[in-house]
């Protein structure tokens, strides 16, 4: 279980990536790590890159993360996540059902996708698997 979370101020972005088995604990882990940084701004967008991951908990588990407001993050940076496989798809449109009343949240497959959605070239940032 690991994650890596890298702030680009020039393009106001965050990224997490997270490689081998997640708990729901290493999500909270993130979330918390994510606040914590000291280039983090709240109007940032973000990506959440689970490719390379296996997500080991269930979908009762995501009622374990902080209920966010839009007090917490007025400015409404977009975020997105990148998924490779489908119970990892479902659990992150579970926690975009979560995290859609606090800011703009999509769940893609491709790199380019979420490119798209953020506006935003993330293919020098996150390598395509």
């Amino acid at each position: 279980m690991s994650h890596s979370i890298n702030i680009y101020p020039e393009l106001k972005l965050t990224s997490v990536v997270f490689e081998g088995d997640i708990t729901i604990e290493e999500l909270l882990e993130a979330e918390n790590d994510i606040q914590n940084h000291c280039d983090f701004k709240l109007d940032f967008n973000g990506v959440y890159d689970f490719r390379n991951s296996k997500k080991l908990f269930e979908p009762k588990d995501l009622d374990k993360l902080k209920n966010k407001s839009a007090h917490f993050n007025p400015n409404k940076g977009k975020w997105c996540s990148l998924n490779s496989a489908p119970f990892e798809t479902a659990l992150s449109s579970l926690f975009q059902n979560k995290r859609i009343e606090v800011h703009p949240f999509e769940v893609f497959s491709s790199v380019e996708a979420a490119s798209e959605f953020l506006d935003i070239d993330l293919s020098n940032i996150l390598v395509d698997t």
